[in-house]
């Protein structure tokens, strides 16, 4: 099982933004997040911390999460010059739990923002860059057809897996 996350709602903030969130181990809601945007760190709402009013002796979906932290290991980032923002590199490091959790809620709000755009226009992806064409996705069997005659090096986004998409547009 593995670490999600949903119903994430973002706000402005004086020194930013933050966000409300709700963690989940595999189908099991574990904790309810808030990142007040004020340059702190997330604060943790443990589901099992307290069950029918009382205080619950053998909570342990926080120590479950900061054991897993322990041995996750993600991708280390720097700033690439070129692209204009952060990439990825090949070093594997242990994430902190706000590292964790950033990395989940911007994909979260990526994979939001790709599905609303992939339902408005037909994108796609051409030489390491992503372009959108006039054509709606209900014009999306025509597009094909046109772009495998034409623009064979063409790769339409819309009818792929969102995780697809996000591994493409976040290497573009």
């Amino acid at each position: 099982m593995t670490y999600l996350i949903k119903n994430v709602k973002t706000f402005d903030t004086p020194d930013g933004g933050g966000y409300n969130a709700t963690l989940y181990l595999g189908k099991t809601k574990v904790a309810n997040i808030h990142d007040g945007g004020y340059g702190g760190c997330p604060e943790y709402d443990w589901v099992d911390t307290v069950i029918k009013g009382e205080i619950n002796p053998n909570r342990h979906f926080s120590n479950d999460f900061y054991a897993f932290l322990k041995t996750h290991k993600i991708p280390d980032f720097e700033w690439s010059e070129e692209k204009g923002r952060f990439v990825d590199t090949d070093e594997m490091i242990i994430a902190s739990d706000e590292l964790f959790i950033g990395n989940l809620v911007n994909d979260f709000l990526d994979a939001k923002f790709w599905k609303a755009k992939l339902k408005k226009k037909v994108y796609f992806l051409e030489d390491g860059e992503i372009f959108s064409c006039r054509a709606t996705p209900s014009e999306l069997d025509e597009v094909r057809k046109v772009f495998n005659e034409k623009f064979p090096n063409r790769k339409i986004l819309n009818g792929l897996p969102i995780e697809e998409v996000l591994a493409i547009t976040k290497d573009a």
